[in-house]
């Protein structure tokens, strides 16, 4: 699916304390603050946290408090150190690397809080704000957050630091194709250590929306919604789903929200019945319709207590036989089964330029190949054979 372009308020420029050894590779620009991290669930207030980071790498993973880091370089997440996008380029053996940085507070009013998001950190990570631990987490491939609104320390300066634990030589770890040998060989790629997705801020309500699933249900010109609302509860809250295509209103509903704080429903789409009008609300390759969203968090009282953007589309797939079937008529694949040779791939990957960590700007669909090529829509292909992993939270994966 094409990439969601929106609007959002610009990353602050990051800041780092401490000059880095003049001899390294140089870094490059990274993925900063005009795509949103996470576009199926968007807000206007949030800050990127990407760019230049104090660095320390910690061979053997000895140390187990900042105040122990000696802070001897810079880096520029999210590559990881073994890139030299990154502007470290260490490609050797080392257990556990170090991150720190400096942030200001967020404007925050009537009870908002401040969630720290990580897109992905390998393998395991602790994470502290002010000194103090604000989480844990262990796997290389999924976000985690925390609610870090009270270790803020008033409105100035805020200090982060970060400590990524990946024993390159854990054979029994979930590591992907991750070499476990000093040099890349064979089909394997070198190695990515700590920070390897966008860090940032987000400013939410108490009581907010924390998740939203969209499942076309195209036999029914349905489209499933499914929310969940975190934070207190009361009675009478409500959720305004709003659709549109194009600018214009598909559906408009409200809906309470119970104790449970979920929502469940099936929206039924206006069908005129016509053919013409049903395609051009279809998801195609060649004709990425999207289907616009905005929910409406409200109280009993009647105000706004929190509003969220996202985004979905109709269509179904169905195999008959051995038939392809998109949106209920066959649809020849031509599928792109190219692999790169090894050495190309592990290039691409080295550079730190691969697509999972450079997203695309615009909504020009493509095919994303392995080694961080990609297939333009226009030389027909629109399948692509991938290695299982766990997708990127985008539209155009």
């Amino acid at each position: 699916m094409a990439t969601r372009k929106k609007a959002t308020k610009a990353a602050t420029t990051p800041r780092a304390h401490h000059a880095g050894h003049a001899k390294t590779p140089a870094a490059i620009d990274p993925p900063q603050s005009k795509q949103y991290p996470r576009p199926m669930l968007q807000r206007p207030q949030w800050v990127n946290l990407n760019g230049q980071w104090d660095f320390a790498i910690d061979k053997a993973a000895e140390l187990s408090h900042p105040r122990q880091v000696q802070w001897d370089r810079q880096i520029t997440v999210p590559y990881s150190p073994e890139t030299p996008a990154s502007g470290v380029g260490d490609t050797g053996f080392y257990n556990a690397v170090w991150y720190r940085r400096t942030f200001a507070v967020p404007d925050l009013r009537d009870g908002q809080r401040v969630l720290l998001h990580f897109g992905a950190v390998d393998y395991e990570a602790e994470v502290w704000v002010n000194d103090q631990l604000a989480t844990k987490h262990e796997g290389g491939y999924t976000p985690f957050k925390a609610d870090i609104t009270d270790l803020l320390r008033g409105d100035g300066e805020q200090t982060l630091v970060v400590r990524a634990i990946d024993d390159p030589q854990d054979l029994a770890k979930p590591r992907g194709k991750q070499d476990w040998l000093l040099d890349a060989h064979s089909i394997w790629y070198p190695r990515t250590t700590g920070i390897w997705q966008t860090v940032w801020l987000e400013v939410v309500p108490a009581t907010h929306v924390e998740y939203v699933r969209w499942t076309p249900r195209f036999e029914q010109w349905q489209i499933q919604l499914d929310a969940r609302i975190v934070g207190p509860w009361r009675d009478g809250t409500r959720l305004r789903v709003r659709l549109s295509s194009r600018g214009q209103t598909l559906v408009d509903d409200t809906y309470a929200v119970g104790a449970d704080k979920h929502v469940s429903r099936k929206i039924l789409l206006p069908d005129p019945g016509i053919d013409d009008a049903r395609n051009a609300l279809f998801w195609w390759p060649h004709a990425p319709n999207l289907i616009d969203a905005e929910l409406t968090l409200i109280g009993p009282d009647g105000q706004t207590i929190d509003v969220v953007t996202s985004y979905t589309a109709m269509r179904g797939v169905a195999i008959l036989g051995d038939r392809f079937f998109l949106n209920g008529r066959p649809y020849k694949l031509e599928r792109a089964d190219r692999r790169c040779a090894a050495a190309r791939c592990r290039a691409g990957q080295a550079d730190g330029l691969q697509r999972r960590t450079q997203a695309p700007e615009d909504r020009r669909p493509a095919i994303p190949l392995l080694g961080g090529s990609s297939w333009p829509a226009g030389v027909g292909r629109d399948a692509q054979r991938l290695h299982v992993h766990a997708a990127v939270d985008r539209a155009d994966q």
